[in-house]
């Protein structure tokens, strides 16, 4: 990824921390009043909503959960990066945490939660080539829940909206490879 989406020590040493934190090792031990992220929590809505509820949550009652302690590093980094004239890093780590939230959170309405969240972020930032991965991270969702027509194309949207960008590419490896045809 271009260095504009991880430009300050700080965003490096995060993100070390975010890899440590939202690994699955972190989650095999849990103590008996573990912190569960629902899927109607802030964790998955559009960034102002999820930097609100961030800057009100208080991780005190959940010291040594590793959920917490993600979103919280999410949170900040997030806010620290919330006024950049450059969104990449914001971006970059708005995307990084609704893909965290799906995959920790429990309840019924999280993909639906998720792919809203996506939409709105493809809505809100469509010129910006990070649109590409969550019409990727869209189209593997619905790839999940068997509508392979729409997920074929919104992966095919976010390949070709930005070609030459490392997130279209993303999205381009999603795609099926054409097949030669058999010979006469």
């Amino acid at each position: 990824m271009p260095d504009s989406y991880r430009p300050t020590l700080y965003d490096f040493i995060a993100q070390e921390a975010l890899t440590f934190y939202t690994s699955g090792e972190q989650a095999a031990a849990k103590p008996q009043d573990a912190f569960e992220l629902s899927a109607e929590s802030p964790a998955l809505d559009a960034s102002d909503k999820f930097l609100a509820w961030w800057r009100t949550f208080s991780a005190k009652q959940f010291p040594d959960s590793p959920i917490v302690k993600a979103l919280t590093l999410y949170g900040a980094l997030m806010a620290f990066h919330e006024k950049d004239t450059d969104p990449s890093a914001f971006l970059d780590a708005d995307l990084a945490r609704l893909a965290y939230a799906w995959n920790t959170a429990f309840g019924e309405t999280k993909d639906a939660r998720y792919q809203s969240a996506l939409k709105a972020f493809v809505d809100k930032w469509a010129d910006h080539e990070l649109s590409a991965l969550a019409l990727e991270r869209q189209g593997r969702l619905l790839q999940q829940q068997g509508d392979l027509v729409a997920a074929h194309r919104l992966a095919l949207r976010g390949a070709e909206a930005f070609r030459s960008r490392p997130a279209a590419s993303s999205a381009a490896t999603f795609l099926p490879r054409s097949r030669p045809s058999p010979p006469p």
